[in-house]
Order: structure tokens, then C-alpha cells, then sequence
């Protein structure tokens, strides 16, 4: 359908028509005709239009279905066109989005009696809006209805309401700190508006604080807002080198990103290498994986010198600035490589300027508090500093050679022993602290004198309010107080957070060039509770949950609880626990065995396998150390004891042990024997509850002990053990043949694996029909198949995620035995996976589906290629890569790349990918249509990484093309189809996600999502979330992320990111104005609402000080108390707290100091600093409505009697009141100051 050219050329409406216009929007559901009347004399609409409310208006049909944020909509009738506007939205919007409406109705775009109707998004009134309708209407208003707009030249010219924007402006630059500006190189870097506005706000806290948090959703593009930070720095330094007549090549500024391991490549050859067009020279920035800092040894890489003659630890140690993705994973302080890097971090190469340190994370809290508290030491712990000069050039000099030879003692050290204290504090001996030592320099606001303090206090308020809003949505009734931000002061401070939405709207408000593009919101989550037909899961649960109860819950006298104390080994050892003592090491091991239960019975067993050979291993290693050290009573003991522990265990129970260990049959060997194969299989196998994910060192089992000179003293120690290791190994041996038979028992012994104990794709998976036939006996792997099925025949492609690799092997090895099914077992496969399914299954259908399936986890070797099968469009990329500047042969090599990629992908082409968590971070996979939890992490945080890989931000270029030049010619060229992109004829599909659920006896048990409920809570109570993971408790069903609607909390993004939002709008209407902020500084006022009174809220800004004295500025949120008429303000401390010392002002305007008064109830809010959530309803006042103000007349005698109470905690007595004096002040007074109004992120037409 073609748009009509207008009838006539409108004439433009003068000043009186928008005057009226603006009236009538005000209120527009009782001036709909009105509207209709004022609208039709300007725009030519050559038939019938009738304006209703949203709500009123007929659904419509329309090519695309409208997106949830959809607020206006065009529905042709046969004989008018329905306009339906949302009149809930602010008037300056509904005002806006009319003009833009009448311009598609003159335009033709749709016409009565039209099939299709059309919507419109705030989006569409963008300055750049990316469809093309609304392109030609923004066009068309612009030409015909741009309305005249007021220009001033000087302050005095300046009404109220602009001076209340130069006020407001200024308080929301001191809140969001973004008067510093980025160097002019990231201009040309980043087009993005959203990133650069990041960049800013980290590089403003960077330099108040010296460390800052970018927390943007996944699939925002933080690498790209951290490079732009680097480009700056990087760029700013080589300028203020050359002011000064130095070179940055003799003293560059050097800075590290360290990564995940998974995503390192992806940093090196998509984020950094284009840098150097762009002023950062590539030899300043390195990128190091996390697991470096795990364990570092002599031999470790990162001592290795490698180009430019410097190791990566070297560099780490001399950098300036230290970027730390996915920094999370840094959250664990038993985590060896959290204690490591807090500390390197506290180290300074300089002596003047102070390490930066930025992290990026979608998700900082993934448990409570502690993980934030974590995170906040690896920016803001106490310095450590290399050596003592005191003068910055001295120091610098020394600290080179410092490094130099930190490392290089490091690196010449011998054996395996950890060099990390060596190379952080200079001395090998030196020990980590459990707990952080912050920095007492860096002010956070009174509200946060100590950084550790402060959160842990937040976190008995976070405790607490968990439970409460639990009972309150049990109840359905609301709590007592509405449920407020956690830890809000410190994170307004150091947390740059933005939302998909608020990223849009500062794109559109800086009219911006840059597409920022997503799939449309994804529906809620499926739920596929599979049911445990065969009693697998049940079986195991009930048999084999006890066995990690405690001692004091244990019912099984025959099997008493594992105490597992083995993994207190090290530390008894080294003296540093008490074989008596209860570790937390024991817990959390239960709680990783468990997962693997809910993962799958087959990776279960292979835990419980692990265990069994660790506790054989370990006993072994302690009979060797009685015979070093000659104790043959204690050897001649243990032997006894343990040739009996396997001479009880039957014959064929010791079979199935030994051919699932080591695949041997040779249970008539002799105990030691036995145990002495088990511990080869131990040392060739993982850590019993191995995952992708990273493990404290307590449960990293690979280590061999360093041979020390106190081996009696260790074997006293050990000795203590000895009874717990043998009761627990005396356990497994009676527990395991039983559940490998509850596992394996329908199977002949011939057709179980063998190796198991190795785990993941190096065990010996069965290949016989009986294990094929796993795809229908296997309830949770029925599912899984019927719904990839389901998948594959709408053309999806899919990625299945698992925390476990052992899950991923066994899952594949039944997918892969299925060839050899027989016809009659075909038909029993089929039928099942039919009913699943939803239509009739083929044989040839599924064994299409699993030749087309791919494994990616930790052992994966070509990983990238296997990646790039799966998703090679936005992998790889459908055009030949083109770098700027790249040589001739870099860009032969990158020409390579693709084609090989490509090549690998049309040929061998994956829909189906079976990933572990090493995928969860950081990897673009928008190809993929389908995500399946197939076990539900414990951490919900994980669960919404995983979700960001297929629900990121898009590329235009990939997305709206309609050909691929490159793409097809090498398809030509390999004599093969060109691939279809699925999204290309699915563009208004949302990403799906599938959660495989317990069934509820088995939730009853384990808890899994009550689990994952309250770490929900305490995510959303924090920074917010935007949505849940679909797996939590279904209490939580009433729950509304960022806000509980039925609770009355807050909606929609962080107060601070939405100031800063407003910050960008209040620059372009003074811009548009011609009022220059810095007139502030010249101007003395107060404000206040007409009609207002005297008891209405206040944000105040008064520089004072004794008279004849220095000034100081001061800013303070005030709520008077009106005493008979008279207003009172509260001085109390900087943090108010309801206090003896609190004490009333009376501003009568006659007595001076002011008569003070106490009594009056203590009400926090009576005075106290001012916050975002302040800024952000000022803002709505002054931006979104047109309020009145006035600028009241002489006020100096009652400011003077109130402005100690703006300094609070100053000018507390009666002489020092007396002796106050004003220097400046700017006083903003409104009604309903703290009065949500709705979010929004419009402005007035004119």
C-alpha cells in the first residue's frame, strides 16, 4: 500500500493555535472533540477520523503484532479510521504523539477500509525513527508543524521555570558526577549515544573514587562501553604526556581486561584489535583469562615474557587501568583467585595517580550482599605500595625494577608451589586476608562512612525484607512499609545501570544515527515438568539424600551420612584446621552433589564414583606417609581396617565398582591392590562435582601434596581423619553397587560404561539398542528430545544448556547409540516422542535432528569452530570482515577465517548445540530461536546470562538485508543451498526459553526453586531486574520485577539512570533555548510552586560559612513543619538520626539566630541528603509537566535563620548560628516532591 500525498500544503498554525493545543492536551479525555476539531483545521485528512482512549478502541490487525510498549494505534473501519491514543501517558507526549498520528492519516499510510492498521512506540517520535512511515511522518511534521520556539539571551531574560532547570541540572551533575567530559577520540569511536553516556559516567566515578561498576543488562554491548572508556584514557594520557614534552612510548598507560577464558579470543580480535585506529596503542592493553590467577606456579604463562619483553603478570602489575569482565566471578572468597586479585589490585604503580579499576557485570549480586561486598574490595581496598619512596618520580622509577624481579624470583621458584604472595607482597610466606581492608579516603555520602559496614547492615535489611514480601504475596496482603532499594547509596554512586528501554530512549533523545535493535520481549519462560516414569530420580533421591544429612538428622545406621571430611585434607594437613573441626567446605560440597542429582541420576553416580575413588586415594597417600615416616603400628591398623572395608563388599558389587572405575573385572585382587587401582583412577579423573563453573580450592582435587620436612607432624594431624575417611569410604562401597543397579539394573553388565569415573566424552558410553532405548526411558531426556523435535520441524535452532559436562556426555551418547535401534524399538521410540512432540515423528526426523547436533564444554578443543557452526551469522558474520587499516596480509587472514568458518558451517551445519555454562558469558548467539535449561541453575543469575546469549543486542546489517553478496558467492562456489536466516521470515518472534522442571516431590525435596525465588529477591531488591528466570517458586507467579504492583514499589530503571536520562534532555531544551548553564553561578534564588506552601518539600544549595571565613557548599532534601503557621526545619547530623542533639529552627522572619525548638517528632525525610529518587520527581515536574513557579521576593532573613539546618551537623550552637553567613543559595520548593509520577521519557512538542 502506497502512502497519498497530502491534498493541499497545511499552513502553518501560529502562536495562538499551539496555546490552545497545549490547553486541550492537558486534559484530553474531556476535549477528545475539541482535539478533533483543533487537529482537522490544520491537517488535510481527506475522510472520517474519530480520537478515542486507547482502552476504547477496537484491537486492529496488523502485519506485526504491536510491541508491549506499543502506546497509540491507527484501526481502519469501513467507513473512518479509529485513532487511539494512550491518554494515561504525560500531555507532552499525548500532544506529540497526535501530530504524528494525523501525519500518517494525511499521508494515506492507512485509510478506512484498509486490511492492516498500524502502531506506534514512543520510539516512533524519535528524531531518527527507523521505520520508514513513521520516518516520512516525522518528516512531514517537522516541515509543516515545527513550533516556534522561546530563545533567550541572558539570565534575566530567564523565566522561573528555566531557572528551576539550571538548578536542577546542576543537582543532578553533582549526583550522577558527569562534568567531566570524554576525550574528543571516543566521538569518532563509538556512534553509540547510550555508550558514550556510560563511558562518561564510569569516568567520572573512576576519578572520584577509583573504581566503578557498568551493569547494563546482557546483550547491551558493556565490552563496547569499557573499550570507549580505554579510548579515552589511553588518548587523555598521551595528551597530558605531550603537554609536558613527554613521550606516552617511554611511560605508556597500560591497561589489562580479564576475561573468562571463553571470551578471551573474542575480546582480542573483535574489541581490542580495532583500537588502534583510534589512539590506543595495541602493546598497552592485554587481555588475561581468569583462571590465570587460580594457581599460579612458576611455570605458569602468565610469568612468561612473551612480545615486547614483558609478561602478562608484569603488565598486570604496572597497569593503570584493570578491566574485569564478567567480574562476578570474583564474588567467592574461597575462591582462591578472588583473594589474589584483591590484593594485586590494592598494589599501585603509581605513586601520584591511583589504579583504576573497572568491572563489568550484568549481575553483581547473585547470592546476597557478600558477593557485592566482594566485588566493592577488588575496587576500593586499602593501597599497597611497591616500595617507600615518597616523591611519585622516584617511585615510579623503582617500581619497574620492583616488578621486574618479583617475577623473575617468581618464575625461578621450584616445584609447584603458589608464587602469588611473592609477587603481590614480596614475600612467599605472606598470607591472603579472609577479609577485606577498605579504604577510609574515599567518602561514599554520609550515609556510607564504611563501605563494609554499610553492607552488611544492608544486608539485615535485605534478610528481612526477603521474608517480608515473601509473606506479603503469600497473603495477598501488603506490608506494613513498601519494600526500598537495597544498598541504594553506595550503588547510585558506583553502578552505571541501564535498562534495554532506557538505552532506546537516550538514543532517540540524542538523535542518535546508531540502530539500537532487539527482538521483541520474550514471552514467560516454558515449564516442562517431566515425570519420573521409571523411578529413577525418585529412587535415587530417597535412597541416597540421607547420606548428606548431618549427623545429628541421620536415620540409616547402615549407611550414616557422609561427613566428608576429605575435603578438610589440605587443610588439616597444613595445620590449618582441626580434624575435629565442622567446615563450611562440607556444606557446600552437599550442595554441589545435589545439583548433580538434579541434573541427571547418570552424573550422580559418576559424583559418588569420584568420592569413592578420592577417599581411596587418600587413605592410600596416608598408609604411604606411616610408611616414610616409619609408624608400622599405625600402617599395620590402617591396612587391617581397610582389607576388611573390602572384603565385606560382595564380589559382584566389587565387579560393578571396579568396571565403572577402571573398566577391569578383577574383584578377586587383594584389598591393596584394589585400592591401589582406585587411586590411579582418582588421579586420572575431576574433582568429584565437577562443573564448567569455577571451584573453591578446597574442592579442587587435582593437586599433589608438596613434599614438606614435617611429615610426622602431618601424619598426627591426619591421623585425626583417618576414622572419618574410613567410615565414609566403608559407606560409598555399600551405597554405590546399589545405585548403579538402580541406574543400570535393566541393562546386562556388558552394556554399562566403562571409565565412568573420567567423566564427559572419555568414557566408555554404551552403544547397544538397550541404551538407546535411554530416549524414552529417561522421562527428562524424552522432553528434551520431543520439544527439540518440535524445534526443528518450525526451523529453529536451539541451544541446550547443563551445568555438567558428564550431563552433556550422556545425554549425547544415547542420541548417538540410536542408529542402532531396532524396527520395533523404533516404533516404541517414536510413538513416545510423537505424544511430546505434537505431531507424528519420522524416523528419518529424529536421525536428522541428532546429526545435527554438536557438544561445546570446558574439554571442547575447536571450540570457536564448533560455535561458529551454530551460529555463524552473527559468529562469523554473512559479509567478508573488512578492519580499517589492516595490512594487506591481516586482511588475507581475515579473509581466511571466514571462509573456513563459513565453509565448516554450510557443509556441517548445527541446530542443535549442548553447551555447559562456559558458553553462559559473553558469546553472541542471536541465530538461535530456542534456549532449554535441561537442569535449572541454583543460581538465577546464571540462568539470565544464559538467556543473554540469544537475546542480545542485533545487527541491522544482519537483520533488515535482504541478500548476502559474500555469503552466496562462496555458497556458489562449494556447490551447496545459501543458508536461510530464520529471523529473516520470523521477525516478529520473540526468543523462547524452556525450563525442565522437577516433578514436585522431588522439588519438595531439594528446594531448587524456593532456592532460586529468594536469590531472586534479593537481585531485584539491589539493581532491579528486568525479568525472572521462569524456575522460581510459584509464589513468586504475583511478583513484578522492579517493582511489586500490588506492594507499591518502584517501576521501571534505577532512579539514577533515569536522572541521567533527563540530565541529557534538560541540556538540549536549555540548548534549544539559548540558556547557558553556567549563568547559575551567578544567580541567588528561591523557588516555589505557585500556590505552594510553606510546609513543601525543599532542595536546597547554600554556600556558608562564619562570617569572614571560608564557604562551603552544602545540599539538603528538607520537609518543613508547620507550627502554627510557622515553618520549622530540622538540623540534625549529616546522617539524620533521631537523636538528643536534633533540634527545631523557627523561620518567623523576625528573630535572629532563629528561636529553636524540640518535640516535634523526628521524621527521616525532615532533613536529609539528597537522593536520586529526589532528582528523578523533580524532574517529572519540571520536564514532563508544565509547572508553575514563582521566584519569591526578599527571603535572606528566613534563610538565615534556617541555613544551619542545610548544613547539617554544622553551625549546631547559638554563636554559630549567630555568626553564619550566606554567600550563595538556591532553593527549589515543589508540592508532591516525592510523588511517583509515571515513567516516561517524553517532552513537550514545542
Amino acid at each position: 500500500m502506497n502512502g497519498l500525498a497530502p491534498t493541499s500544503k497545511p499552513r502553518a498554525p501560529e502562536a495562538g493555535w499551539w496555546e490552545q493545543y497545549d490547553l486541550l492536551t492537558c486534559s484530553p479525555r474531556e476535549a477528545l472533540n475539541e482535539l478533533h476539531a483543533h487537529l482537522s483545521a490544520h491537517f488535510d485528512i481527506p475522510f472520517a477520523w474519530a480520537v478515542v482512549d486507547k482502552t476504547a478502541a477496537p484491537e486492529g490487525t496488523f502485519v506485526v503484532s504491536p510491541e508491549a510498549h506499543a502506546i497509540a494505534r491507527l484501526v481502519p473501519e469501513a467507513d473512518r479510521v479509529v485513532v487511539a491514543v494512550d491518554l494515561e501517558q504525560p500531555a507532552a507526549l499525548v500532544a506529540e504523539m497526535l501530530l504524528h498520528l494525523c501525519a500518517h492519516l494525511t499521508l494515506g499510510h492507512v485509510r478506512p477500509g484498509d486490511a492492516w492498521g498500524h502502531w506506534d512506540t514512543q520510539a516512533s517520535l524519535s528524531p531518527t525513527p527507523h521505520r520508514e512511515w513513521d520516518r516520512e511522518a516525522r518528516a512531514f511534521v517537522d516541515a509543516h508543524f515545527a513550533c516556534p520556539v522561546r530563545r533567550v539571551s541572558s539570565l534575566e531574560e530567564c523565566n522561573p521555570r528555566e531557572k528551576a532547570w539550571l538548578v536542577l541540572l546542576d543537582h543532578i551533575g553533582r549526583m550522577v558526577g558527569q562534568r567531566r567530559t570524554l576525550h574528543v577520540a571516543t566521538e569518532r569511536y563509538q556512534a553509540a549515544a547510550y555508550q558514550r553516556q556510560a563511558a562518561q559516567r564510569l569516568v567520572a566515578q573512576l576519578e572520584d573514587y577509583g573504581g566503578a561498576m557498568l551493569c547494563d543488562g546482557v546483550g547491551l554491548g558493556k565490552t563496547y562501553v569499557a573499550t570507549t572508556v580505554a579510548v579515552h584514557y589511553a588518548n587523555q594520557w598521551r595528551d597530558q604526556l605531550a603537554d609536558t614534552k613527554r613521550s606516552a612510548t617511554d611511560d605508556p598507560f597500560r591497561i589489562t581486561v580479564l576475561s573468562p577464558n571463553s571470551v578471551v579470543s573474542t575480546w582480542q580480535r573483535e574489541a581490542i584489535a580495532p583500537l588502534a585506529a583510534y589512539g590506543v596503542p595495541l602493546a598497552t592493553i592485554r587481555v588475561i583469562s581468569h583462571s590465570k590467577l587460580s594457581r599460579i606456579v612458576p611455570s605458569s604463562d602468565i610469568l612468561t615474557r612473551g612480545r615486547g619483553g614483558m609478561s602478562d603478570m608484569e603488565h598486570l602489575l604496572l597497569s593503570d587501568l584493570v578491566i574485569v569482565d564478567e567480574a562476578h566471578n570474583f564474588r567467592s572468597v574461597g575462591a582462591r583467585r578472588t583473594t589474589v586479585l584483591r590484593d594485586l589490585l590494592r598494589l599501585q604503580p603509581r605513586k601520584d595517580l591511583r589504579r583504576k579499576v573497572l568491572l563489568l557485570t550484568a549481575t553483581p549480586v547473585n547470592n546476597s550482599l557478600e558477593d557485592l561486598r566482594q566485588q566493592a574490595a577488588l575496587m576500593f581496598g586499602k593501597p599497597l605500595f611497591f616500595n617507600d619512596n615518597l616523591t611519585p618520580d622516584k617511585y615510579r622509577i623503582r617500581v619497574f625494577k620492583d616488578v621486574e624481579e618479583r617475577v623473575g624470583k617468581a618464575a625461578k621458584g621450584k616445584g609447584t608451589a603458589d608464587v602469588a604472595a611473592l609477587l603481590i607482597h614480596g614475600d612467599g610466606s605472606a598470607k591472603f586476608a579472609y577479609a577485606p581492608d577498605f579504604r577510609d579516603d574515599v567518602q561514599f555520602g554520609v550515609q556510607v562512612p564504611r563501605v563494609g559496614d554499610y553492607l552488611k547492615e544492608q544486608e539485615k535489611r535485605l534478610t528481612a525484607q526477603q521474608a517480608t514480601v515473601r509473606a506479603a504475596i503469600q497473603s495477598g496482603q501488603p506490608p506494613a512499609e513498601a519494600p526500598a532499594r537495597i544498598a541504594g547509596e553506595l550503588l547510585d554512586r558506583i553502578v552505571v545501570q541501564r535498562s534495554r528501554a532506557l538505552c532506546k530512549q537516550i538514543e532517540r533523545e540524542q538523535g542518535s544515527n546508531a540502530r539500537l535493535l532487539f527482538r521483541p520481549d520474550a514471552a514467560t519462560p516454558e515449564k516442562l515438568v517431566y515425570e519420573d516414569v521409571y523411578d529413577d530420580t525418585r529412587d535415587v533421591l530417597a535412597r541416597f539424600l540421607p547420606l548428606f544429612e548431618t549427623e545429628g538428622e541421620a536415620t540409616d545406621k547402615d549407611a550414616p551420612p557422609l561427613s566428608l571430611k576429605v575435603y578438610m585434607w589440605a587443610d588439616v594437613r597444613d595445620g590449618i584446621r582441626d580434624a575435629g573441626e565442622v567446615s563450611s567446605v562440607v556444606g557446600l560440597q552437599r550442595v554441589l552433589v545435589l545439583k548433580r542429582l538434579e541434573s541427571s541420576p547418570v552424573a550422580f553416580l559418576i559424583t559418588l564414583l569420584r568420592l569413592l575413588a578420592l577417599h581411596a586415594h587418600r587413605l592410600k597417600q596416608l598408609g604411604e606417609l606411616c610408611r616414610e615416616v616409619g609408624d608400622k603400628k599405625r600402617e599395620k591398623a590402617l591396612a587391617a581396617e581397610l582389607a576388611d572395608l573390602v572384603d565385606a563388599v560382595k564380589p559382584v558389587d566389587r565387579d560393578r565398582i571396579d568396571a565403572l572405575l577402571t573398566a577391569g573385572t578383577k574383584s578377586k585382587m587383594r584389598a591393596p591392590d584394589l585400592l591401589e587401582r582406585w587411586s590411579k583412577a582418582h588421579m586420572s579423573a575431576k574433582a568429584a562435582a565437577d562443573t564448567d563453573d569455577p571451584l573453591p580450592p578446597q574442592l579442587d582435587l587435582f593437586g599433589e601434596d608438596e613434599k614438606t620436612t614435617e611429615r610426622k607432624e602431618q601424619l598426627d594431624r591426619l591421623w585425626g581423619l583417618r576414622e572419618h575417611l574410613t567410615r565414609d569410604l566403608g559407606t560409598l562401597l555399600r551405597v554405590v553397587p546399589g545405585l548403579a543397579d538402580i541406574i543400570f539394573g535393566r541393562f546386562a553388565q556388558s552394556d554399562w560404561p566403562q571409565r565412568f569415573i573420567n567423566g564427559g566424552q572419555e568414557v566408555d558410553w554404551p552403544k547397544s539398542a538397550a541404551w538407546a532405548m535411554r530416549i524414552v526411558t529417561d522421562a527428562k531426556l524424552q522432553r528434551l528430545v520431543a520439544r527439540l523435535l518440535r524445534a526443528r520441524r518450525d526451523g529453529q535452532k536451539a541451544i541446550v544448556f547443563s551445568q555438567f559436562t558428564d550431563t552433556l556426555a550422556y545425554l549425547d551418547s544415547v542420541l548417538r547409540a540410536a542408529p542402532v535401534l531396532e524396527r520395533n524399538e523404533w516404533k516404541t521410540v517414536l510413538r513416545d516422542l510423537s505424544t511430546g512432540a505434537g505431531h507424528i515423528v519420522s524416523k528419518e526426523e529424529v536421525l536428522d535432528l541428532i546429526g545435527r547436533i554438536a557438544v561445546v564444554s570446558g574439554e571442547t578443543e575447536e571450540r570457536d569452530a564448533v560455535i561458529h557452526a551454530f551460529a555463524p551469522f552473527y559468529r562469523l558474520g554473512p559479509s567478508r570482515p573488512r578492519l580499517a587499516g589492516a595490512s594487506p596480509l591481516e586482511q588475507q587472514q581475515l579473509d581466511a577465517l571466514w571462509i573456513n568458518g563459513w565453509t565448516q558451517a554450510l557443509k556441517r551445519p548445527t541446530d542443535v548445540l549442548f553447551a555447559t555454562d562456559v558458553l553462559a558469558e559473553g558469546v553472541n548467539l542471536q541465530d538461535a530461536a530456542l534456549l532449554i535449561n535441561f537442569d535449572v541453575h541454583w543460581n538465577p543469575v546464571r540462568m539470565i546470562q544464559r538467556a543473554g546469549r540469544i537475546d542480545r543486542r542485533l545487527n541491522p546489517a544482519i537483520e533488515e538485508a535482504t541478500s548476502f553478496p559474500d555469503l552466496e558467492a562462496l555458497a556458489r562456489d562449494l556447490g551447496v543451498q545459501p543458508p536461510r536466516y530464520w529471523w529473516h521470515a520470523h521477525a516478529g518472534a520473540a526468543p523462547i526459553t524452556v525450563n525442565l522442571l522437577l516433578p514436585d516431590e522431588l522439588e519438595k525435596e531439594l528446594q531448587l526453586r524456593e532456592r532460586i525465588a529468594n536469590k531472586t529477591l534479593a537481585i531485584d531488591f539491589t539493581l532491579g531486574l528486568e525479568q525472572g528466570t521462569g524456575a522460581e517458586a510459584d509464589w513468586m507467579a504475583e511478583y513484578r520485577y522492579q517493582g511489586i504492583s500490588a506492594l507499591n514499589a518502584w517501576q521501571g530503571d534505577r532512579a539514577i539512570e533515569q536522572i541521567a536520562g533527563y540530565q541529557q534532555r534538560l541540556r538540549r531544551l536549555m540548548s534549544e533555548r539559548g540558556i547557558d548553564a553556567e549563568w547559575l553561578a551567578a544567580w541567588n534564588g528561591w523557588l516555589r510552586e505557585v500556590g505552594g506552601r510553606h510546609d513543601d518539600r525543599i532542595l536546597a544549595w547554600a554556600q556558608l560559612g562564619r562570617k569572614g571565613g571560608e564557604t562551603t557548599v552544602y545540599t539538603r532534601q528538607l520537609q518543613p513543619r508547620l507550627v502554627d503557621g510557622v515553618p520549622h526545619w530540622l538540623w540534625t547530623t549529616a546522617k539524620p538520626a533521631d537523636s538528643l542533639l536534633n533540634f527545631w529552627l523557627a523561620l518567623d522572619s523576625k528573630t535572629f539566630p532563629a528561636a529553636t525548638r524540640t518535640g516535634l517528632a523526628f521524621s527521616e525525610d525532615a532533613s536529609r541528603p539528597i537522593a536520586a529518587e529526589d532528582l528523578l520527581a523533580v524532574s517529572r515536574r519540571l520536564v514532563d509537566e508544565d509547572t508553575a513557579l514563582e521566584e519569591l521576593g526578599d527571603m535572606r532573613r528566613p534563610l538565615l535563620q534556617g541555613a544551619s539546618a542545610i548544613s547539617a551537623g554544622f553551625f549546631e550552637a547559638e554563636p554559630d548560628r549567630r555568626a553564619i553567613a550566606v554567600s550563595g543559595f538556591r532553593l527549589l520548593q515543589l508540592r508532591r516532591i516525592d510523588e511517583a509520577a509515571p515513567v516516561t521519557s517524553s517532552e513537550a512538542a514545542c
